[in-house]
């Protein structure tokens, strides 16, 4: 295979990032060829992209992946949450089965390079491949792409990643994708369209049990625990006489939050006082920066509330990291047993983990 061949695969969604990706690939003298990984056995989808590859002017290759889908992807985020456990599907899919997909092909094919449409920068500093995060911080895709292997991302072309979403929608009407660049936003898990919710009842048969409190006393139930998430506020029924108790102590007390999952006796405890000093991540790997002036910040959640502060890192051993917040002010809030926790320094992914305790 050589390397220095301008030959790359990209992998393909109908969407308006990869096909922006195609074409900006080919602009700048790649000769293109596309992989459409077939996960959900969505003729229609299909079809799209079969049009669209057409319209590109390009080689569209199709991996019918449902069945490893399923087995790869599927099967362990139920397992998680049977597990009281609350996984990140797209953290799971993109090494097991998307970027696995893509270069397994490109390799069929001959061909070295291999591109997508995610929103990150790839820095190699000193041989070591880093994935950066993406210049629209809204877009950024770098906490889902926290544990792709050196292999995948030495060879791997993300042109998105300096670009802002807007601009990209601007470029492809500017080529004549103008249908397309208007287009609107995937929303939600690709394989849950009636809801995340619905897909786990569906699947996991999810049973009502008890809410209890800190003190083990029962003061509620709840509809399957394989439903909530620490730190979930709604969903579940607490009996008026305890909002009374609490009522009679604070007149407007806040709502009570999910603190802890427990599958064996299908309970789930509610309470206050989410925060944690440190979390400990299990499954990890930590790449620091040579002599690097910047400190080490984390994310412990794709979206929502994580801490500014800078963090102390303990390697406890070869997969576990032990994390502190150097400032004392802050703490982590509802630190969710598996979700992944991604360090960062300049920005740059120097480490990852699944928080399980």
């Amino acid at each position: 295979m050589e390397i220095k061949s301008k030959k790359v695969l990209v992998g393909i969604s109908g969407g308006i990032d990869s096909a922006a990706t195609t074409f900006l690939l080919k602009e700048q003298g790649y000769e293109v060829e596309a992989l459409y990984i077939d996960m959900l056995g969505c003729e229609v989808a299909l079809q799209n992209v079969i049009n669209l590859t057409h319209k590109l002017g390009v080689k569209l290759h199709i991996a019918h992946s449902k069945e490893k889908f399923e087995n790869r992807v599927i099967s362990k985020v139920l397992a998680e949450h049977q597990a009281g456990r609350t996984p990140s599907p797209c953290t799971i899919c993109n090494p097991l089965l998307k970027w696995k997909t893509l270069t397994d092909w490109a390799d069929r094919l001959g061909i070295y390079w291999v591109a997508t449409g995610h929103y990150i920068q790839i820095e190699d500093i000193g041989g070591w491949h880093y994935v950066k995060q993406g210049t629209d911080p809204v877009k950024d895709q770098s906490y889902y792409l926290c544990t792709l292997d050196q292999l995948t991302l030495s060879r791997a072309i993300t042109p998105l990643g300096a670009m802002f979403k807007q601009d990209v929608r601007e470029y492809l009407k500017n080529v004549g994708f103008n249908e397309l660049a208007s287009g609107g936003e995937s929303q939600g898990v690709c394989f849950a369209k009636s809801g995340y919710g619905e897909f786990l009842r569906s699947n996991l048969k999810p049973k009502q049990g008890a809410v209890v409190n800190s003190s083990g006393e029962i003061i509620g139930n709840h509809f399957g625990y394989q439903l909530y998430t620490i730190g979930q506020k709604r969903g579940f029924i607490v009996h008026q006489e305890y909002i009374d108790k609490l009522r009679a102590l604070n007149p407007n007390p806040k709502a009570l939050e999910v603190r802890a999952i427990n599958p064996l006796e299908n309970s789930i405890e509610v309470g206050y006082a989410l925060f944690s000093d440190t979390i400990t991540i299990n499954n990890a790997w930590f790449k620091p920066i040579e002599n690097s002036s910047e400190g080490i910040t984390i994310k412990i959640r794709g979206l929502g509330q994580n801490p500014t502060s800078e963090v102390d890192i303990e390697v406890l051993n070869d997969e576990k990291l032990k994390i502190s917040l150097k400032n004392s002010s802050e703490k982590f809030w509802a630190a969710t047993p598996g979700q992944p926790a991604v360090l960062y320094c300049g920005g740059l992914v120097v480490g990852a983990g699944i928080y399980l305790n």
